[in-house]
């Protein structure tokens, strides 16, 4: 089997398998800005923030060449994401000092049993 007939049924494969999904087009400026937003998150998450920045504009511009009223009534709700994650953290982070606060009493514990 030659590499052209490899390449012709892995297309194949795809085109197949977005049909059976009811794709009817794929928006590659999507794809990009929703692409770069994830990068963006990874490079903040690991300290570049300079570099996260960059990369979300560049996301911001791609989704603002598709559809920027869409854009702008997200813009409008970013604050209340924001609130939301911020919630949500504070929760997680309750959520840890508690996990930490059980897991030091059940060491005592076990410490006294096998003591």
């Amino acid at each position: 089997m030659t590499l052209a007939n490899l390449t012709s049924r892995a297309g194949n494969s795809i085109q197949d398998a977005i049909g059976d999904l009811n794709i009817k087009e794929m928006h590659w400026t999507r794809a990009v800005a929703a692409g770069s937003l994830l990068t963006s998150v990874c490079l903040l998450v690991a300290g570049k923030r300079k570099a996260a920045l960059a990369i979300a504009a560049a996301g911001t511009a791609v989704a603002l060449l598709e559809d920027p009223d869409e854009l702008r009534g997200f813009w409008e709700k970013l604050p209340d994401y924001v609130e939301s994650g911020q919630k949500f953290l504070t929760r997680l982070e309750g959520f840890v000092e508690e996990l930490g606060t059980q897991g030091e009493r059940l060491r005592s514990t076990l410490g006294r049993v096998q003591g």
